[in-house]
């Protein structure tokens, strides 16, 4: 570790030792261990575990331990009964060490407390913060997966808590309308997190200039093209990347550009040349209007068609116009007696209730509404950040395909007599995915061999389609856990016998593309250390509550929130990732 800087070293010794520890502490020989924080000396706790009892009182810090189980069964119902990996526990601590420390405005306070007058409800610094506290810690936990390393700390929900309540967007955001629900099929489009790709597409009178001008919502968001008669999106000008084809030219990461306001900026360009069909084009320039939101590529020669140019952002909700007000409203959900909530970051969030549906929640689910609204909002937030990063890890699979070690894609022809299919013979559904298993194993050593060996365990994500056909094995080939996700979640299914664990992501999220003869699998690879992983990220602010308005019919709650989940910048490990295109299938219905 010679190479790393001393910041840079303590931060991985700190990480190391906070893994180490956790893992010590909460297992025992591959179970979870019997761990009872308040009976143990306080130098037998993980430091970041001590650190949140001495932050709330002693009648709270019981509630931490149970919230560290309850992430661990959540995560387990959702990962076939397997634990997580400690680093995830780690995290989890983390975050909720930085809620229990946290500074808050009394105000927030006072405004619950006029809020839940009519119940009597305690809404008190010391009650709340460690309602906070707990759910985050059990988020962390519950919404991991095994691909994502969140390196100290992610966070987790307890299958969203507020059962019996339902959520709806209360405006036009990203790629969701308003009033969608957050339980049905537009679940997992992009809204809470603020992250947007738009394609540039080329002058007319200048074929190998790009440029596209970047709004608040989608035309079309499979096409990425933005809305022309939306709001002109803010975005953070020290964080754009252009990307060609899935792979990265050119940024806007320098220190240089992280507070430019107005004007323009120039991008680095990371990779001048890329290769398409045998050409090789050269980026000259990009350059990002901050004041026209417009972004403008420059080539030494027009793209080919079907080329994907696009401009990833990240919107600004701290941009203020000329008179010093915020050019962006925090994007949020309203709730109802029958609906679930969004959580809306990098940075901003909020939600509404009623009296009476705070009443009917107390009542009726004995759930306090800030520990269920804030679940419910973080569970958004981490459903939105894994459904992103494997759409991210399938379009690099796409695009970056090429022969021998390189190749990303596979097609399987269920067609009977298909040439070098070897699939004459199928009689059953059963012998279909049999024949599906020997490409599956051509993958996994394409991609184990790419990445030096860190590859030792892999998951393979299936739509709706493909959860019915992987269920149609026997036991001797793959054993179920019995589980079937609804739209907003992520499930295993079960478990092949070589090991490789079988996702199924409902077709709804968009991850893989199914239709009724055809359908795509993703096969992607887990390191073996978290920073060896097809995705990693961290946190430096879990989502949690800052602010509380309220007046004489509802409140309205803000959320804030500071995090990173991103494809692995050390290329070989984020290249864990392949995609198996399966044609010709027997249909389903209708």
């Amino acid at each position: 570790m010679g190479a790393l800087s001393n910041e840079a070293q303590q931060h991985f010794d700190a990480q190391s030792q906070a893994i180490a520890t956790c893992a010590k502490y909460y297992f025992s020989n591959g179970q979870v261990a019997g761990f009872d924080s308040i009976s143990v000396e306080p130098s037998a706790r993980p430091e970041p575990l001590q650190a949140i009892f001495d932050s709330i009182e002693e009648k709270y810090q019981a509630k931490i331990d149970d919230a560290v189980r309850m992430g661990i069964e959540a995560y387990q119902s959702r990962n076939g009964g397997e634990l997580p990996h400690p680093s995830v526990i780690a995290s989890a601590l983390s975050a909720g060490k930085s809620v229990a420390e946290g500074k808050y405005n009394q105000a927030m306070f006072d405004g619950l407390a006029q809020f839940d007058d009519i119940s009597n409800g305690s809404y008190e610094q010391a009650a709340v913060v460690p309602a906070m506290t707990v759910v985050t810690i059990a988020n962390v936990i519950a919404n991991s997966l095994p691909i994502v390393a969140m390196l100290p700390n992610p966070t987790n929900s307890v299958r969203v808590p507020v059962v019996a309540v339902r959520y709806m967007t209360d405006s036009a955001f990203g790629a969701m309308a308003q009033g969608d629900y957050l339980d049905g099929a537009n679940a997992a489009l992009p809204y809470a997190e603020g992250r947007f790709a738009f394609a540039l597409t080329a002058e007319s009178a200048t074929p190998n200039v790009y440029a596209v001008t970047a709004r608040t919502t989608y035309e079309d968001f499979t096409a990425k093209t933005p809305n022309e008669n939306g709001d002109l999106l803010p975005f953070l000008s020290g964080n754009v990347s252009l990307r060609v084809n899935g792979r990265e030219l050119a940024h806007t990461r320098g220190d240089q550009n992280l507070s430019v306001a107005k004007g323009s900026v120039s991008a680095t360009i990371k990779r001048p040349e890329i290769e398409i069909a045998g050409t090789t084009f050269t980026l000259n320039a990009v350059s990002v209007n901050i004041d026209t939101r417009t972004i403008t590529a420059t080539f030494d020669q027009a793209l080919p068609a079907n080329t994907a140019i696009e401009v990833h952002l990240v919107a600004d909700f701290d941009a203020k116009d000329g008179s010093k007000k915020h050019l962006l409203n925090p994007v949020g959900v309203s709730l109802e007696p029958e609906y679930d909530l969004i959580q809306s970051v990098p940075v901003v969030n909020h939600i509404n209730v009623s009296y009476n549906t705070n009443n009917q929640m107390a009542n009726e689910l004995g759930v306090g509404f800030v520990g269920a609204a804030l679940a419910a909002m973080q569970g958004k937030y981490f459903l939105e950040q894994n459904v992103r990063l494997l759409k991210e890890a399938k379009d690099r699979a796409k695009y970056t395909s090429g022969d021998g070690a390189a190749k990303r894609i596979f097609t399987f022809d269920a067609s009977r007599g298909a040439t070098g299919n070897l699939t004459a013979a199928m009689n059953t559904t059963a012998d279909l995915i049999r024949e599906i298993l020997k490409f599956i194993q051509f993958a996994k050593l394409k991609i184990r061999q790419a990445s030096g060996g860190a590859t030792v365990r892999f998951g393979l994500y299936v739509g709706d389609l493909g959860a019915v056909f992987f269920n149609q094995l026997d036991s001797s080939v793959f054993t179920k856990t019995g589980a079937t996700a609804s739209w907003g979640e992520i499930v295993r299914i079960g478990t092949l016998n070589d090991g490789t664990d079988v996702y199924h992501t409902p077709t709804a999220q968009g991850v893989v593309i199914e239709g009724v003869n055809a359908a795509e699998i993703m096969l992607v690879g887990n390191g073996n250390e978290p920073a060896r992983n097809p995705m990693v990220g961290t946190i430096t602010q879990p989502p949690i509550f800052r602010e509380a308005k309220p007046d004489t019919r509802d409140i309205q709650f803000g959320l804030h929130a500071q995090m990173a989940a991103e494809l692995n910048p050390l290329e070989r490990y984020a290249d864990q990732v392949a995609l198996i295109e399966m044609i010709n299938l027997p249909a389903l219905g209708a």
